[in-house]
């Protein structure tokens, strides 16, 4: 038996061959119809797509064949790889290069062995596609031809493999980017916003002049526009991306609209809005089906959007209407309206509304009308100028009836002070912040820089509840949340994160969310869901 010679390029060829992430791999649809194939055309039992290893041949595609791979030594195909055009062997019981070869004294009893190498676009052979015989035969012009054809299809198959691995690494650096990206913008606005509202909120805001004031109102208005902007971004780029996906859960509608009420509670009572939320129809208080991160956000887009439409004195109305399987919400002001060129654009991520904040408007909304779509619903809208915006947007919904969330028991407001809170941020910054919000509620606290941390100081202290960034060094915040919550499944968690969205696994754990940047406010009505 003679052994192959290794070619003067094995280097650059293994490295090739290992590019293609192929070696390995589960067998493929595309692939195998191509070697039953050759195995129909050459009238050949067995056929293969053979790719040559350092000290193996490993079969990606086999016809007739059980064995997944052989050793390189004895393996027709690594004198295949030697050859320009197809290698055939009619009898190799009379080729003094293979008579006493394993594979040709014992199992599969090889006599007739064609290969057509597989040329990389870069000119380096990686391995062949090969017809194999018990019985010495000669192919046909034809059977070549087909042969050396399909061997550059399969070729394809692994260059087109490749490529898509690359676009598939390029796509998560990307993810992984705007991931990066999205926490450390939130993050640092986090600060610039937090702080600017506490110095506002302050005892000492009573004394600051009104050009002082209102410099402090400039910057929240100018960072939480900011905001906007980049979550709409971020938004539309998962989004677009099939990133987002329909993940409902088990929720309390009346909490939901009370949550996103709360939030803009301080912004309306400064612009002298009032806000006003209702339920009507057949809704009893029964916990329903629903994304709630989602539903979350477009109400809060569109009471955002109602709100900078609004003028002092005026009216928001949130109103939800539960319908057989489906919600109606209705968020309606008495502001400025729209015209209908804006109407008819009004979910275009490129609108731009005269007075009301310009591109970041239009992101949001073309953000809204997706997650809409992604939740099975529809929108609509009916203005007047001068008249004021209704927005109507339906959902489908299932009830659970009987089954209402639980909420933790709750105790007087003022009790605050003597409940302990376990704060869990590793980011000097938001610890400062959250310090400083918290002091000014009155609260007695602990802060961790890790989950860890925590624990180890939970073995001799009690705590009452937990606010838990996601993002932590070390262990994950929701990997946290899920081992508290086994020792004691009442104890709330406050999920702080800078990330758009959660997952449906994360939103099950967490008992709230808090997103970054947050306010006072938002601290205040988080906490006053368990102590009021």
């Amino acid at each position: 038996m003679k052994k192959a010679e290794i070619p003067n390029n094995e280097e650059n060829r293994l490295r090739v061959l290992r590019d293609y992430k192929v070696l390995d791999t589960a067998a493929e649809a595309n692939l195998d119809e191509i070697t039953k194939l050759v195995s129909e055309i050459c009238e050949t039992p067995i056929a293969l797509i053979s790719l040559i290893d350092t000290n193996r041949q490993w079969f990606k595609s086999k016809v007739g064949l059980d064995v997944d791979e052989t050793h390189r030594d004895i393996s027709f195909c690594s004198h295949a790889i030697l050859q320009e055009d197809v290698f055939e062997v009619q009898d190799a019981l009379e080729d003094e290069r293979f008579f006493d070869n394993p594979l040709v004294t014992g199992g599969p009893k090889i006599r007739h062995y064609s290969g057509a190498p597989l040329i990389s676009s870069g000119g380096y052979k990686v391995g062949t596609i090969c017809a194999i015989s018990d019985k010495p035969k000669k192919l046909t012009d034809l059977q070549r031809k087909t042969l050396a054809t399909l061997g550059r299809q399969v070729i394809r198959q692994l260059e087109l493999r490749r490529e898509v691995n690359v676009l598939k690494l390029l796509n998560d650096s990307k993810d992984s980017f705007l991931s990066d990206i999205s926490h450390e913008l939130h993050t640092h606005l986090n600060a610039i916003i937090g702080f600017n509202d506490v110095l506002l909120n302050s005892a000492e805001a009573e004394g600051f002049s009104e050009s002082t004031t209102s410099y402090l109102q400039n910057i929240e208005t100018g960072g939480s526009k900011l905001l906007t902007v980049i979550d709409s971004v971020l938004e539309l780029e998962l989004i677009e991306d099939e990133k987002v996906q329909f993940e409902p859960t088990l929720c309390s509608l009346s909490d939901l609209l009370k949550q996103s009420v709360a939030r803009f509670a301080t912004e309306a009572k400064q612009h002298d809005i009032t806000i006003t939320h209702s339920i009507a129809g057949v809704y009893k208080g029964e916990a329903l089906m629903l994304d709630k991160d989602k539903v979350s956000r477009v109400i809060e887009t569109l009471l955002d959007t109602a709100i900078q439409s609004s003028e002092a004195g005026q009216e928001v109305v949130l109103r939800a209407y539960v319908i057989g399987n489906e919600i109606q919400f209705i968020v309606k002001d008495s502001g400025k309206g729209l015209s209908a060129l804006e109407q008819s654009n009004l979910f275009d991520r490129f609108s731009m509304f005269e007075g009301r904040g310009n591109l970041g408007v239009g992101l949001s909304l073309c953000v809204t009308k997706a997650l809409i779509d992604i939740m099975g619903g529809r929108i609509s809208v009916s203005s007047q100028e001068g008249e004021g915006t209704e927005v109507v947007f339906i959902i489908p919904c299932k009830s659970e009836s009987g089954v209402k969330v639980a909420s933790p028991p709750k105790t007087e407001h003022i009790a605050i002070f003597y409940h302990q809170i376990g704060v869990i941020e590793d980011n000097p910054l938001n610890q400062l912040l959250i310090t400083a919000i918290l002091d000014k509620l009155n609260c007695s606290y602990d802060i961790f820089e890790s989950a860890e941390a925590y624990f180890e100081v939970a073995k001799e202290k009690h705590f009452d509840i937990i606010f838990m960034d996601v993002n932590l060094p070390g262990m994950s915040g929701t990997e946290a949340a899920h081992l508290i919550k086994q020792e004691n499944s009442r104890l709330p968690i406050l999920a702080i994160t800078a990330d758009i969205f959660l997952t449906q696994a994360q939103n099950e754990v967490f008992d709230n969310v808090i997103h970054k940047p947050y306010k006072l406010s938002q601290i205040e009505a988080a906490l006053s869901q368990f102590y009021r």
